[in-house]
């Protein structure tokens, strides 16, 4: 009999382009992926570059809606906790555990303010706004 594995979040299958920081040999790199799923606890991501297991990472989501005349930026932090060769072999999936809820980031164009759209609150636990 298989186990199914039990998940706190919600994961949602979510494919936006992602950049992704981190360190590694002493130098802080930067890549660029595109999600497979995303859950207010974490997210798996494809992309043609290994990063090791148990790395911390800073990322940013950038979601692109039809219609929309700019992109929504979502950011984070978080641990890898899972790297698998995509056959053929030429991408990697990351699992990435974030270290705190992934957050809206407001357009700078409007100086930081507006409220998020409103699909992004089905998806992440947004931080309240101090009136």
């Amino acid at each position: 009999m298989a186990t199914q594995e039990k998940r706190k979040n919600r994961r949602f299958t979510l494919h936006y382009r992602i950049r992704v920081k981190f360190r590694s040999s002493g130098r802080t790199s930067q890549l660029e992926g595109v999600t497979r799923n995303v859950s207010a606890g974490g997210l798996l991501l494809e992309c043609p570059f290994r990063i090791a297991k148990h790395s911390r990472v800073s990322f940013t989501i950038i979601a692109r809606r039809a219609h929309a005349i700019r992109p929504i930026e979502f950011v984070g932090e978080g641990k890898v906790v899972r790297v698998e060769a995509v056959p053929p072999g030429s991408l990697f999936a990351i699992a990435v555990m974030c270290l705190r809820p992934i957050e809206y980031r407001p357009d700078k164009s409007r100086n930081g303010e507006g409220n998020p759209p409103k699909f992004v609150e089905k998806l992440l636990v947004l931080p309240r706004r101090v009136q």
